[in-house]
């Protein structure tokens, strides 16, 4: 009994480091064995394991799954404080982003204590800015480096929200500079998932400031990374942004690339690995010549954007809309500049 006791224990801690490391196929076999001794751990122990197999569970991504493991946490540990988290944290996950902004809110109205607990900071950041509400999402980034000063693992997760929330603000400067911390943390804890994050944001920040080249470079060191990964949002983003280069560059577009962001986007319903995907397609069929799918899919991602609430990605999904009816889409364009203005 202490054995099995002792291997629960490890198997939980075997789990929760591969998934922050980004390895998520050798945290599912860590699991397997680690799901047959849940039954019989003790209270504690099992409250414990059952956190970090919902952590595995929303980036296999398995939502329902998550769901059923929140409710077990919700009856071994009814006064949990993680609760309302891994409520926020499954939402975003699932693609509700509103509601996960709703319930870290709540986690976060009624125990600021727990700041320096639960990455609440951390997470409500990456809500606001996928919600467009730029400047509430860098000062809640900016808290979260606060209260997690000193523990390098949050403080690359912040500095790497930090940092994307910069770039939307078009803060080139800053938001390398926050990057490049992030990065350098990220290969002091030898986690490639963190370092392949650091390198695809700071990749999107120098083909937003124009230095296309750059930005090539960070996705080729970024690839290798995430070749054997299977998270459809840090895969998109990837698949994306070598889309946008190649395209900058004048270079033929990867169509590996295409086919595996439609693998991952059957397997996920997150708003922005949708939106990501109808940018890829919509970039093969401008270079295939195909008018009316390109104007498809510049309205197909405008359509996630608003019904999911993401400002930034409807603000480029209506210049991608004017783009595709060029020269007919000036109003659309201008609604696009006027919404980026307001971010």
């Amino acid at each position: 009994e202490a054995r099995r006791q002792i291997e629960g224990r490890m198997l939980a801690a075997q789990v929760d480091n591969r998934v922050f490391a980004g390895d998520i196929a050798r945290a599912s076999n860590h699991a397997v064995r680690l799901r047959e001794l849940l039954p019989a751990m003790p209270v504690a122990d099992r409250v414990d394991a059952l956190e970090v197999l919902i952590e595995l569970a929303m980036r296999e991504p398995d939502i329902p799954a998550a769901w059923a493991l929140l409710a077990q946490l919700r009856s071994a540990a009814p006064g949990r404080p993680t609760l309302l988290s891994f409520e926020g944290q499954i939402h975003w996950f699932g693609g509700q982003v509103q509601a996960a902004h709703e319930a870290l809110s709540r986690l976060l109205q009624r125990h600021p204590a727990y700041c320096s607990g639960i990455t609440v900071e951390n997470d409500l950041a990456v809500m606001l800015h996928a919600l467009g509400r730029i400047d509430e999402a860098e000062a809640m980034a900016r808290a979260s480096l606060r209260s997690w000063s000193g523990v390098a693992h949050t403080e690359t997760l912040s500095l790497l929200v930090l940092g994307a929330v910069l770039g939307s603000a078009g803060r080139w400067v800053e938001a390398e500079q926050a990057l490049t911390c992030a990065l350098m943390l990220a290969r002091e804890q030898a986690s490639p998932g963190f370092e392949a994050e650091a390198l695809v944001r700071r990749a999107r920040v120098k083909l937003l400031s124009g230095r296309v080249a750059e930005a090539q470079s960070s996705l080729d060191a970024a690839a290798p990374l995430l070749a054997a990964s299977q998270e459809p949002l840090r895969v998109s983003q990837l698949v994306q942004l070598q889309v946008q280069v190649a395209t900058a560059l004048g270079q033929a577009l990867p169509d590996a690339a295409l086919l595996r962001i439609e693998r991952l986007a059957q397997g996920s319903s997150h708003p922005l690995v949708l939106a990501r995907l109808a940018m890829v397609r919509m970039a093969h069929a401008q270079r295939d010549g195909d008018g009316a799918d390109a104007q498809g899919r510049a309205a197909e991602v405008v359509r996630i954007a608003q019904a999911a609430g993401l400002q930034e990605v409807l603000a480029e999904g209506l210049l991608l809309q004017a783009m595709a009816d060029a020269p007919s889409g000036e109003p659309v364009a201008r609604q696009a500049l006027a919404l980026a203005t307001r971010l």
